[in-house]
């Protein structure tokens, strides 16, 4: 899966979200809308998120089962 087909992943996501829907990255909390601002005209950010996302997904797939 390349770079935008995650990003478009993650727009489609946030999109879906309803309007109370936040994301918190440190001390900046971010509405639905200003995500998707973000994602579109913030360089860093988006690449930012696309790694978290990628990083986050491989290690669900490759974490161990607990015995």
């Amino acid at each position: 899966m390349s770079e935008r087909e995650v990003l478009k992943s993650i727009k489609e996501n946030v999109k879906r979200q309803n309007d109370s829907w936040r994301l918190v990255m440190g001390r900046e909390v971010l509405t639905k809308d200003q995500v998707l601002e973000r994602l579109d005209n913030d360089k860093g950010f988006r690449k930012s998120l696309v790694t978290m996302v990628v990083e986050l997904s491989i290690d669900i797939l490759t974490r161990k089962p607990e015995s």
